[in-house]
């Protein structure tokens, strides 16, 4: 059996959680199917920095700039669709050939994220996915998120919950609390992601006290749809203007997967202060700093809430008044270092029971037979 996946911008940089976790799933398909064909546009605005070169001998990836020129490869042309589940990732499901939608065995749609309830657009494709699969039993709606999977199954979808695949190669974490302790953000040079003015205000009041204490990296992802260059620049100057260079590193660059794993490997509380609702549900960079026994310090944006403060892997913080939550919050754990080792070793223990690569396969292959 064959698995054909249409996906968008599947090449390095690896620099966008809708992306790496396409890649992800991709690799878990190489396991499950006898071919992987893979039809990516590229994404011009991130750039083609390089392919990507899948672990699997028998995934195949094609690119092109056109949708239209990948359905005239003759691999794609002469391959048995009622032998094929299609699996459409990061792409628009209206914009592939109607053809390859009726034919195909299986059709499985990834939804991501539903971003938030009041956005118009991600409710409309949400909605109709859920009509097409209860006009075509066939077509099965795939997501990461605890929140959408909840919402779809309320309004009767084909819908399945399946866990983003995060794998570490640690077996066991004794991680050591650093003197000073590690604090780090990696992610996107967005306001709404990481509101740098309020942050450092709180950084300031933490210097006050705790000075030799820690240390907060920062690491912002150098290319993506907003102007990095613009924040980095007044991320730069706030730093300067609040007297806190000692304590605040910031990098601007693309890290590849080793460099982030070294990182988080080193680090001792992940900080994630997100203003708004995410692409990815949950996101990326946190499952991949709790795979790394970091304690987790979060806002309460969609399933972090739940996935963060259960079982004690954390601290949520409120949203309204930021920088009273995050001073309050990382004062709590430099005070209290046995704290930070104990949500480390609990995230790690979820990430290593739900999202393993051996549990996530096994949840495919609940439905894919």
């Amino acid at each position: 059996m064959n698995a054909l996946v249409i996906t968008y911008g599947l090449h390095k940089p690896w620099n966008m959680g809708e992306v790496v976790l396409s890649r992800n799933y991709i690799e878990l398909l190489g396991n499950m199917y006898d071919n992987v064909f893979v039809l990516s546009i590229i994404d011009k605005v991130r750039g083609f920095a390089k392919k990507y070169e899948p672990s699997n001998a028998s995934t195949i990836i094609f690119y092109a700039t056109n949708p239209s020129s990948f359905y005239r490869l003759e691999t794609i042309y002469n391959l048995d669709l009622n032998c094929t589940d299609l699996h459409v990732m990061h792409f628009p499901l209206m914009s592939i050939p109607h053809n390859i939608l009726i034919k195909s065995r299986r059709v499985y749609v990834y939804q991501y994220s539903l971003r938030n309830l009041f956005d118009r657009l991600t409710l409309l494709r949400v909605f109709t996915l859920i009509v097409l699969g209860r006009i075509n039993k066939k077509l099965n709606i795939l997501t990461p998120s605890p929140e959408t999977y909840s919402f779809c199954k309320r309004l009767g979808a084909h819908c399945f919950y399946v866990p983003v695949p995060i794998e570490t190669n640690i077996n066991k974490v004794s991680k050591k609390i650093g003197d000073p302790i590690n604090i780090t953000y990696i992610g996107h040079a967005n306001y709404h992601r990481f509101p740098f003015d309020k942050i450092l205000v709180a950084m300031k009041l933490l210097t006050e006290k705790y000075s030799n204490k820690f240390n907060f990296f920062i690491y912002l992802s150098k290319q993506g749809y907003t102007n990095y260059l613009e924040m980095y620049r007044s991320l730069k100057k706030c730093i300067k203007k609040l007297n806190i260079e000692r304590n605040i590193n910031v990098v601007l660059k693309n890290l590849e997967p080793n460099e982030k794993d070294n990182i988080l490997m080193k680090n001792n509380i992940f900080l994630y202060p997100a203003l708004t609702c995410i692409a990815v549900d949950p996101p990326l960079t946190v499952l991949e700093a709790m795979s790394y026994g970091n304690c987790i310090v979060s806002t309460d944006v969609q399933s972090l809430n739940d996935i963060v403060s259960k079982n004690k892997r954390g601290i949520i913080i409120r949203r309204d008044n930021i920088v009273k939550h995050i001073f309050n919050t990382l004062r709590f754990l430099l005070e209290k270092p046995e704290v930070i080792k104990e949500y480390g070793y609990n995230a790690w223990s979820y990430i290593k029971k739900v999202h393993n690569k051996r549990v996530v396969i096994s949840r495919f292959k609940n439905f894919i037979y």
